[in-house]
């Protein structure tokens, strides 16, 4: 049961598969039930009047639902499922909420019967820990910075099937799954910016693993990589492709990334992101592309890798 009620943890964090109210199969409800609830809804002070089966019947949050928070609203907008997953989290609109539930336990408490109380409880009053929990089952996961510090090498694989999300100008997340990339290994590698050493172009190369990248090629391609391993190493991973986009300066045209992002944070910034979820992807390797500028030697390393479907 656990698990399927995890399967139904709204936007919000109510677990609707607890919720009194919720009808839909497989919780249908009878009429004596939603009587019920009807009358404790009015005694808990959910509701000031006696409220018919009708009204009190709920099968899940949509559009247009009457809610204060306006959360399925907000969690369309940025193109995500629950308020854990937004950069934001937990903003004021959030806060308040958690807030405002919180205050009606002490009468629930107080009022409701023991059964009452334990399935209040574990509708509406865990939204915080039922956020962490579906969260956790999805796999959704933002990668900390242990990831961004390995090598190039090791990290252009383990970002190859990452989630990449990236916040556009309305405010909603766009998320593309990586199907390429290829590592460029400091300054020992000549098919990296780096070879020649620091200059104001590469600088941001020298950063701590976990910033972006991004040069513009060509005078009209903007090309999106992502620093790695520890701060005076050169490294970075070149973004190749995404689900949607196949090339550099297409997918970085489809996801708004532009120059701006140069410099800005894996870790901190609500920009830009990596997730990691269930998948576990298998890749090719393959020479890079490109870079006939290189040696014979760095031309022919399979450091390029992609999905393989």
């Amino acid at each position: 049961m656990q698990e399927r009620n995890a399967d139904l943890i709204a936007a919000c964090g109510n677990n609707c598969a607890s919720c009194p109210r919720y009808n839909a199969a497989p919780f249908e409800k009878t009429q004596l039930q939603l009587q019920h609830t009807a009358e404790l809804w009015m005694k808990i002070g959910y509701r000031d009047r006696l409220v018919s089966n009708e009204e009190i019947s709920c099968t899940g949050c949509k559009p247009g639902n009457l809610c204060r928070y306006h959360v399925i609203e907000c969690c369309q907008k940025k193109g995500i499922r629950t308020c854990a997953e937004c950069a934001d989290y937990p903003c004021k609109s959030m806060e308040q909420c958690f807030e405002v539930t919180a205050s009606f336990e002490p009468r629930c408490r107080t009022v409701c019967t023991d059964e009452e109380y334990r399935q209040l409880g574990e509708a509406f009053f865990r939204k915080r820990e039922n956020l962490a929990r579906r969260w956790q089952l999805e796999g959704l996961l933002k990668l900390q910075s242990d990831f961004y510090l390995q090598d190039a090498l090791c990290a252009a694989k383990a970002i190859c099937g990452k989630v990449l999300c990236v916040r556009q100008k309305d405010g909603s997340v766009m998320r593309r799954r990586i199907t390429e990339t290829e590592c460029y290994m400091g300054e020992e590698d000549s098919a990296c910016h780096a070879h020649h050493g620091r200059t104001a172009r590469t600088e941001v190369m020298y950063r701590k693993g976990g910033v972006a990248y991004v040069y513009l090629c060509y005078g009209m391609h903007n090309l999106l990589n992502i620093v790695t391993g520890p701060e005076n190493h050169p490294q970075a991973v070149l973004i190749r492709g995404v689900e949607g986009a196949s090339g550099p300066g297409r997918l970085t045209r489809l996801l708004g990334i532009d120059r701006s992002f140069n410099g800005v944070s894996f870790l901190d910034s609500n920009r830009i992101r990596l997730e990691a979820d269930a998948v576990e992807p298998v890749l090719e390797a393959s020479p890079r592309i490109g870079i006939s500028y290189a040696s014979d030697e760095d031309q022919a390393r399979l450091w390029r890798f992609s999905l393989k479907y």
